[in-house]
């Protein structure tokens, strides 16, 4: 009980619901979507459940919304270790948090699928380089991730979050208008064009809903910051990919992570939400391909086309836990200790203790 009650103590809880909830909508959007439109379309399907799944789908389409809240709540945990880090502890636990995993599932990936290594796809700088995807495309998401590391890192080192934290909001707002200033950005994606300064601006809406809930900015500079978002958001999807036209998952996203935070005090500690939520990294690295490496094998063997389908999930989560056991965990462990090591552990005075 008492291990139980210092996790709790030191996990932000109603973050752990999102992440779940996040790589759910990921997994099922890229892998059972298709599945989900058509059973609400059986006409022996009772028309209760048919009309509910069709008011849920929305929130998988494309795995959209996961992507959103992950960005959203990307923007708020970032804010929470870069106002209780120095630079160098945030850039050490960035590097040992991303960058382990991702090197191994592309490592994996590469002889899987019998290719050549490249030291330059384990950059996530690919965008600059014209490096392709990797990890079934979704590595797009955490060049996103890098510079937004990069970004925030900048700020911590002049102090935007400690004794300039009055000049913050301002620095926000000039960021979000020169992400549609950079606009394209990349400008030749092969999956699309503009996909940073198309969702770069939810990480910055999750860092307005932190400094919100520490009184360091009023509700309405939130609201600009969103509603500016959203409707840099709504022009480059019109512009840049106008299939997603008539799609509403970033909205469904924002909403959702807009109740969790404004009833986050009603989320209850729990070991399996603790223990779930800890995968969603190794999960959303090895869901877009490796789940079809399983689904494969499955199928071969002679297994009808959903049990296949719906039983590979199985073996993903086991593989999954497995190697955020055995490379992420780790990782992040040698950073903290090196961090302790040379730095003293790399802490300082929270904004709320500097008020």
């Amino acid at each position: 009980m008492q291990k139980s009650q210092r996790s709790a103590q030191k996990r932000i809880i109603f973050l752990d619901y999102l992440r779940i909830f996040a790589f759910l909508s990921v997994l099922i959007g890229h892998k059972f979507f298709s599945e989900l439109v058509s059973l609400s379309e059986k006409p022996w399907l009772h028309e209760t459940p048919r009309q509910l799944l069709k008011l849920l789908t929305p929130l998988f389409y494309g795995g959209g919304s996961g992507v959103v809240v992950f960005f959203l709540v990307s923007g708020y945990i970032i804010s929470w270790s870069i106002q209780t880090e120095t630079t160098t502890a945030f850039f050490v636990k960035r590097l040992f948090r991303i960058y382990p995993l991702f090197i191994a599932a592309v490592s994996i990936e590469t002889l899987l699928n019998h290719g050549t290594f490249s030291i330059s796809r384990f950059s996530l700088l690919g965008d600059f380089w014209g490096i392709p995807y990797s990890l079934g495309n979704v590595e797009w998401t955490l060049r996103v991730e890098l510079l937004f590391y990069l970004f925030m890192g900048i700020l911590g080192a002049f102090g935007f979050f400690q004794q300039n934290i009055k000049h913050l909001f301002p620095a926000l707002f000039f960021s979000l208008i020169l992400l549609q200033v950079l606009s394209p950005f990349p400008k030749n994606s092969n999956l699309f064009q503009s996909y940073a300064t198309t969702y770069g601006s939810f990480l910055l809406i999750g860092v307005m809903f932190f400094l919100l809930e520490l009184k360091i900015v009023q509700l309405k500079s939130v609201l600009a910051i969103t509603v500016v978002s959203l409707l840099q958001y709504f022009y480059n999807i019109a512009k840049y990919h106008p299939a997603y036209l008539s799609s509403h998952f970033a909205l469904y996203g924002l909403v959702l992570f807009v109740i969790a935070w404004t009833f986050r005090s009603s989320f209850a500690f729990s070991p399996l939400v603790t223990f779930v939520s800890e995968l969603t990294y190794s999960v959303y690295l090895f869901h877009n391909w490796l789940f079809d490496f399983f689904y494969t094998f499955l199928a071969e063997k002679g297994m009808k086309f959903v049990y296949a389908k719906l039983l590979a999930v199985v073996p993903l989560f086991v593989f999954c836990f497995i190697i955020s056991r055995a490379i992420e965990k780790p990782a992040l462990n040698f950073g903290k200790y090196l961090l302790h090591y040379f730095y003293g552990g790399g802490h300082k005075k929270q904004i709320s203790d500097l008020n």
